[in-house]
């Protein structure tokens, strides 16, 4: 449908810049179409659009979105990391999808640049102990997450390719200039 000559489908996102707006270029670049971005001042009136039928598609986060899938008021077509979705096992990737696109996410913990190295030590070993517990993991899997710790080197090497990645997708689509 979004191949059609003339084809007008619009896509929200949570504003200009956010990661859905990302996703969304980085989806019609992989797929070679182009959705019309509508930036949205928030996830919640972007889902309110697309509940109502006046947003055809949203790129949302799982996690504000989960409960309105399980309720029925939404369908998830795809999700972007690079495996299914523990809480949506039968929602494909985008790649599984026939879209090229994989953006797996991610959360950190970050601290002053001039903390000492042994505060530091000690607030991943804590966050690791915290992360074991079957009750966090039990949450992080409800809002459809998985837990993947990674070292200090591996994290900053991935910081730095995203930023790179990202900076060449906003480049390269023109998604700074809107």
């Amino acid at each position: 449908m979004a191949r059609r000559p003339g084809a007008d489908i619009a896509f929200g996102s949570w504003g200009h810049g956010s990661g859905g707006h990302l996703a969304g270029e980085a989806v019609n670049t992989a797929a070679g179409i182009h959705l019309r971005h509508i930036p949205y001042k928030g996830v919640s009136p972007m889902l309110t659009d697309v509940i109502g039928g006046t947003l055809p598609l949203a790129m949302s986060d799982l996690t504000g979105t989960l409960p309105l899938i399980r309720a029925g008021k939404v369908r998830a077509l795809a999700v972007s990391g690079s495996q299914r979705s523990p809480a949506l096992p039968d929602v494909p990737t985008f790649t599984e999808a026939g879209v090229p696109f994989r953006l797996d996410s991610w959360f950190a913990l970050f601290v002053p640049a001039r903390t000492p190295a042994a505060i530091v030590d000690k607030l991943e070993q804590a966050t690791r102990a915290a992360m074991q517990d079957d009750g966090v993991q039990a949450q992080i899997a409800a809002f459809g997450m998985r837990y993947t710790p990674v070292t200090r080197a591996a994290f900053a090497a991935q910081m730095r390719d995203d930023a790179q990645a990202w900076a060449a997708l906003v480049k390269s689509s023109g998604a700074a200039f809107e």
